[in-house]
């Protein structure tokens, strides 16, 4: 199986808003040097999905995918 890794650049919204008077248009610039980063990669055994917290810039950490909600 293949390994993925995906970035998400930092949005600013200018003008408008999906549930504004606008319509749903709306006005908005990516921001090059701010973006958070996902790395899937499957286990060795099958077993749940695991997350794992960067050790420096995350700093909350969750026991379980229904902690994330609360």
């Amino acid at each position: 199986m293949a390994e993925w890794e995906h970035r998400a650049y930092a949005r600013i919204g200018l003008l408008g808003n999906p549930s504004d008077m606008y319509g749903g248009k709306t006005l908005s610039f990516t921001i090059g040097n701010f973006w958070a980063t996902v790395h899937l990669a499957p286990s060795n055994d099958g077993g749940p999905l695991v997350i794992r917290p960067h050790p420096h810039h995350d700093l909350v950490d969750f026991a379980s995918l229904p902690q994330l909600w609360l």
